[in-house]
């Protein structure tokens, strides 16, 4: 994060970097353990939002107030920025559930 946008210099910028290293880490446990694996990438993925949440309030901000243009590549870029990660989260509580389901 720090090569795209620079080092953090507010405390929630801090908290989403340690987010993305948790859900790091639990890619790796997920492998050993499918449901710890995801409560790590859970717990990563709401820490996260505190660095991406506030990136992506301002860019809609911007284009609303027309402080922003964006073309058709970049529309469909930050559509992925926004949906990825949640398709990311939905996959996760649903392996959640199902694995709490099949104890």
């Amino acid at each position: 994060m720090w090569a795209v946008w620079g080092k953090q210099n507010r405390w929630f910028e801090y908290v989403g970097f340690l987010g993305c290293q948790i859900l790091f880490v639990g890619g790796f446990v997920a492998v050993k353990s499918l449901r710890l694996g995801s409560l790590l990438g859970c717990a990563g993925f709401v820490l996260m939002l505190f660095y991406l949440g506030p990136a992506v309030v301002n860019t809609i901000h911007a284009l609303l107030l027309g402080k922003l243009t964006l073309d058709a590549p970049h529309f469909v870029e930050l559509g992925l920025i926004i949906a990825i990660p949640l398709i990311t989260l939905v996959r996760l509580v649903l392996n959640v559930k199902e694995y709490t389901r099949l104890r």
